[in-house]
C-alpha cells in the first residue's frame, strides 16, 4: 500500500487501536508534564521581585538567588519579559 513509508504492524495496530479507543490519534488532554512553575501567581512574583530591585541600587539578586526564593528552577526565575527567551 505504501512501501516507501516502512510502517511497522505494531505500529499501525497502536494507531487503530488509539482511534478506537479516543476516536483520534491525538493526545489526550491533561497528558504530558504539568508546567506548575509557570503559572500567574509564580510568574507574578518574579516580576515583584524584579521590579523592587529596579529602584533600589545595589540590592540586585541574581537569577538563581530568585529562584531559590521562590522554590522554582532557574530557568523559571528568569525575567518573563526580557531575559527569558522560552516562556
Amino acid at each position: 500500500m505504501f512501501p516507501e513509508k516502512h510502517w511497522s504492524r505494531s505500529g499501525l495496530n497502536y494507531l487503530i487501536q488509539k482511534i478506537d479507543d479516543i476516536g483520534n490519534i491525538n493526545r489526550r488532554p491533561g497528558s504530558g508534564r504539568q508546567r506548575s512553575a509557570r503559572t500567574a501567581d509564580a510568574v507574578a512574583q518574579v516580576e515583584e521581585l524584579v521590579q523592587s530591585q529596579e529602584d533600589a541600587p545595589q540590592t540586585h539578586s541574581s537569577q538563581r538567588q530568585i529562584a531559590r526564593q521562590l522554590g522554582v528552577s532557574v530557568a523559571s526565575a528568569c525575567e518573563p519579559k526580557s531575559r527569558c527567551a522560552a516562556l
